[in-house]
């Protein structure tokens, strides 16, 4: 399991843009454990990550000014 620090930073993103991404239904899945502890589990980040449009939602968060355009068409 990861804390939202460490998921933050292996996504190279601030805790900010990663509880954005929570708040916005288009992060990784995450457990609750108490109200003010969240854990990601690694298996779901993996998932998250595999996603075809994984790449897109972390760009969104950060943005980078030499980041190629995506191609989400599947094509």
């Amino acid at each position: 399991m990861l804390t939202p620090g460490e998921l933050a930073a292996q996504l190279g993103v601030d805790v900010r843009d990663l509880k954005r991404l929570r708040d916005e239904g288009r992060g990784p899945a995450y457990i609750t454990l108490t109200p003010r502890t969240i854990r990601y589990l690694t298996s779901e980040v993996a998932d998250w990550l595999s996603d075809d449009t994984a790449d897109q939602r972390v760009d969104q968060a950060e943005p980078s000014p030499t980041a190629a355009p995506k191609n989400t068409m599947g094509v």
